[in-house]
């Protein structure tokens, strides 16, 4: 396996930008039973991300954007939200967003995507660090 990324963040006076770029390489496939038709895949992706503090450690909003491809197809996203931050510190936010998702590649229960799925996504969150 072979995984290549570039990024690059910039921040000032409360306004943030990121991006990153990706390639990954998987090879070595082990099977048991019908073998794969390929010998590996490859796939890239980017992600870009841009946000600015309204309320100095208060209230920040951001919208955000990313895409991956390969041999399974293309999934995307793009977005925004605000987080709001009662104390001031990231120990305790609460996060609203709405995203739309085109074949979404990624599939996590916390946050609510499934592989495959397209459409909007308005979620609501409260995070806890202890």
């Amino acid at each position: 396996m072979q995984l290549w990324t570039v990024d690059a963040a910039f921040k000032y006076r409360g306004l943030s930008l990121g991006g990153e770029y990706f390639f990954r390489w998987l090879n070595g496939f082990s099977t048991v039973g019908t073998a794969p038709s390929f010998a590996s895949l490859f796939d890239y992706g980017a992600l870009l991300q841009g946000g600015g503090f309204w309320i100095p450690t208060k209230l920040e909003t951001y919208a955000r954007s990313s895409f991956v491809s390969g041999r399974f197809g293309t999934g995307s996203e793009f977005g925004g939200g605000v987080n709001w931050y009662p104390k001031g510190s990231r120990n305790w936010r609460l996060t609203a967003e709405a995203l739309y998702l085109n074949h979404c590649p990624a599939d996590n229960a916390l946050t609510g995507y499934r592989a495959g799925e397209s459409g909007t996504l308005v979620q609501l969150q409260c995070f806890t660090d202890f």
